[in-house]
């Protein structure tokens, strides 16, 4: 095979739209991920304030939820501990609940919707590496 028609343009194209692709998964994934333990403490809040818990309920939580998703991993009790105090930490920060529920309460489509718009806004930042 002739690599001599290989040209740098094309090699950057390839590179950039594999930086790209690798840029919105680790959006939607992080995004994603304080979503869920921003819900996972609230939940957990509100149920210990419901019922009048004791913070050692958390261990007894992990240990269920590990038994109803046998392989998932990041749930223990210290993790959950640590849901509930980031919850408690940014429940009255507005900005951040809003953000948190109400944007990702949008379809997928919408979410990388949004994500592409501010992607081709920061093209700088991709291309240019």
């Amino acid at each position: 095979m002739d690599t001599k028609h290989l040209s740098l343009d094309f090699i950057k194209q390839l590179k950039n739209c594999i930086l790209k692709s690798r840029y919105i998964v680790a959006k939607v994934a992080n995004s994603e991920s304080l979503r869920l333990y921003f819900s996972v403490g609230k939940i957990v809040e509100d149920e210990i304030q419901k019922n009048n818990w004791g913070a050692k309920v958390i261990d007894e939580i992990s240990e269920r939820l590990q038994n109803e998703l046998p392989g998932i991993r990041g749930f223990s009790g210290k993790n959950i501990a640590k849901m509930r105090s980031f919850y408690n930490a940014w429940k009255n920060e507005t900005s951040v609940c809003s953000t948190l529920s109400s944007h990702f309460q949008n379809t997928d489509n919408a979410i990388y919707s949004t994500l592409l718009s501010k992607l081709e806004n920061n093209n700088d930042i991709l291309y240019h590496h």
